[in-house]
């Protein structure tokens, strides 16, 4: 797992956008108290970006764009709200003399893989989800066909497109939490159970 003074390697215009904004937060180190918040797979209530792999595990499979017992490191957003909280609190800031990783933290609460995901929305969904692994030229072709296809019809952005495939093809994505989880953060629910939650709010929303 990655730590917070392993150097980054964005691979995508998104990664490297947040690269850049944190580079323009160091700016005021020393002057505004910061810390950086690095989280891993954000998922939950409301968000559109991890809807796709409800949808398709509802029906039946579950896609990933790599080894299906590759790892990532995923948290649910009410989860991600509370450690920013206790960072904002009694968290390290950012420093203009300091280590690089002063101030900075990983936000992930658990390590799981794609097979994991594919068993427990299996569960939750109390059918057979089939977690089907997509090779890289196979992935970055459907990808561009969909990002082709989007710009055609006016579409901003699809939800999965050749950024999302470059993220995934680049490897497990796996940060230690270990430094934000010494603060006093105390996250309750297990990772089933915030699937779990998220499903039934999509469910009810309208949303599958």
């Amino acid at each position: 797992p990655l730590t917070e003074a392993a150097a980054a390697h964005p691979v995508t215009e998104y990664g490297r956008s947040k690269q850049a904004a944190e580079g323009a937060a160091r700016g005021y180190a020393g002057r505004v108290p910061i810390s950086i918040v690095r989280p891993g797979v954000v998922f939950g209530e409301r968000d559109r970006e991890t809807l796709p792999y409800f949808q398709l595990a509802r029906k039946g499979w579950l896609l990933a764009f790599g080894p299906r017992d590759e790892a990532i490191s995923v948290i649910h957003v009410a989860d991600l709200a509370h450690i920013v909280e206790v960072i904002c609190l009694h968290g390290e800031r950012l420093s203009p003399e300091g280590p690089p990783d002063k101030g900075v933290y990983f936000a992930a609460k658990d390590q799981t893989s794609f097979g994991e995901l594919g068993g427990l929305l299996a569960e939750i969904y109390r059918r057979e989800v089939r977690v089907l692994s997509a090779p890289g030229v196979l992935g970055f072709g459907a990808a561009a066909l969909l990002e082709l296809t989007g710009r055609m019809l006016g579409r901003s952005r699809e939800r999965v497109d050749l950024s999302t495939v470059r993220t995934a093809a680049a490897g497990a994505w796996v940060c230690d939490p270990s430094k934000a989880l010494a603060l006093p953060i105390k996250l309750r629910m297990t990772l089933r159970e915030r699937l779990q939650q998220t499903a039934v709010w999509y469910r009810e929303a309208g949303w599958l």
